[in-house]
């Protein structure tokens, strides 16, 4: 004799499967921000390392220039070295939407403009604050350095993973 499911069984099924997938639905859009955010202030390290090496390799100063408008981060190079004026990739504006605000030395600014010199100098040797809504993160660009920018934990989570 072959045993079929009851109605009650199937639709006990099928509500439990309706509040996993909410919580997932949730939780989902909190990982997938925490995310973007993630990978655009390692995006903007990135670019300042590339910036950096690319001045001392071709002995040419390149400013950075941040700056944030209508909701948006925007990272761009510039330089007066005729070598960077063949290549419009090096001096296109990189929009990453995921940073909303940026201050620096704990101002918030609008606009920051960097100098990475040929000599391997960064000036002024700043503290950079990337934030959005509900995350943060700082860049720290000593006279020669760049640290790697420290690594927001996301603020949702509140159970330890091991």
């Amino acid at each position: 004799m072959k045993k079929s499911f009851t109605l009650i069984e199937i639709l006990a099924v099928f509500f439990l499967l309706s509040i996993f997938s909410t919580l997932f639905v949730i939780n989902g859009k909190d990982l997938l921000a925490f995310h973007r955010f993630q990978k655009g202030i390692g995006r903007v390290y990135n670019e300042f390392v590339f910036s950096k090496r690319m001045a001392s390799i071709y002995g040419a100063d390149i400013t950075v220039s941040l700056s944030t408008r209508d909701g948006k981060f925007y990272f761009q190079r510039k330089s007066l070295d005729p070598i960077f004026a063949k290549d419009p990739k090096f001096l296109e504006e990189i929009s990453i939407p995921a940073i909303t605000k940026l201050s620096q030395n704990d101002a918030i600014q609008s606009h920051i403009e960097i100098l990475l010199t040929s000599k391997g100098w960064i000036f002024p040797p700043t503290k950079l604050e990337f934030a959005n809504a509900k995350k943060s993160a700082t860049l720290l660009l000593t006279e020669g350095n760049i640290a790697k920018p420290n690594t927001p934990k996301n603020s949702n989570d509140s159970t330890d993973r091991r």
